[in-house]
């Protein structure tokens, strides 16, 4: 297309999704700022000029539920520092780092050292704070809409925002809530406090329990 002609009520933009030229009315999606709008696009037959008119309608977008995990230093709400953080999109992709520059051991209670960095793989997972903070705003942004839900948001939450950096999450990125009449039977795995299998767990028992 090598340009747009427009009405009063509708400013140029690019298209996305089909383009086919006929002559006959047709339905695209036209991006015009910062979401897609709805609309009509006429093609003069032998050129690339087409009318466009504005819809009210907007796309469907689907709230994709993500569960978050993440491992800190302490339980110390002012000192702990994020170790790893994980987000699983049921049946979906999956969303994991583990900070290389943003702690040290010595910043580590004993359950963490015992417990948590043995399960560490730095080889695979390491990112420093600049690149996973570009990666994770990457990855939310590729999915749209979504709820976060975690079985320790007070203490995942802020952790999650600290990553995202001073600009903070992108829109449409909320804060779920776990029903408060969970039943846990005695026969429920002990969660292995690593973030993406402490996540994949969440994840299943929620979505089983029909509990978001």
């Amino acid at each position: 297309m090598s340009r747009l002609l427009s009405d009063d009520s509708m400013t140029a933009g690019r298209w996305i999704g089909d383009e086919r030229r006929q002559p006959s009315a047709t339905i695209h999606w036209l991006q015009t700022g910062e979401f897609p709008i709805l609309a009509e696009a006429y093609w003069n037959d032998g050129d690339d000029l087409c009318t466009v008119h504005r819809s009210t309608e907007q796309p469907r977008m689907t709230t994709h539920r993500i569960y978050l995990d993440t491992e800190f230093t302490n339980l110390n709400r002012y000192t702990c520092k994020l170790i790893s953080l994980a987000l699983v999109v049921p049946g979906g992709p999956e969303f994991y780092v583990e900070l290389t520059d943003a702690w040290e051991e010595g910043d580590c209670s004993d359950f963490v050292r015992e417990i948590v960095l043995p399960q560490l793989d730095p080889v695979a997972y390491g990112r420093t704070t600049e690149r996973a903070r570009i990666e994770l705003l990457d990855f939310l942004l590729r999915l749209g809409p979504v709820e976060i839900i975690s079985d320790a948001l007070d203490w995942d939450w802020p952790l999650l925002v600290w990553l995202a950096g001073q600009d903070g999450l992108p829109r449409g990125v909320e804060a779920g809530r776990i029903r408060c009449d969970i039943e846990v039977s005695a026969d429920v795995e002990e969660p292995p406090h690593h973030a993406l299998q402490d996540a994949r767990m969440l994840a299943q028992f929620v979505e089983r329990s029909n509990l978001a």
